[in-house]
């Protein structure tokens, strides 16, 4: 992520290990992007409950919940 100088991370799921990952993103406030339907049917995770969304929130790591690909997971946010 550094040498790269990303501010903003797509598909973190992941990033929650290791933890210098997450404290990397914690530092450098670099924000991370959550597809939780698209993580789900692409077998990231198993079942919402176990997105690491919130440990990143409560870590305080810059954080938002976004669809992936509407037409495929069937899903959008509306505001």
């Amino acid at each position: 992520m550094e040498e790269l100088g990303a501010e903003w991370v797509g598909h973190g799921a992941s990033a929650i290990q290791p933890p210098m990952f997450v404290d990397y993103l914690t530092e450098h406030r670099i924000g991370l992007e959550s597809n939780l339907t698209s993580n789900l049917q692409t077998r990231v995770m198993d079942r919402y409950p176990s997105h690491p969304l919130e440990k990143f929130l409560e870590r305080g790591i810059l954080a938002t919940i976004n669809t992936d690909d509407p037409s495929i997971s069937a899903i959008n946010l509306s505001y």
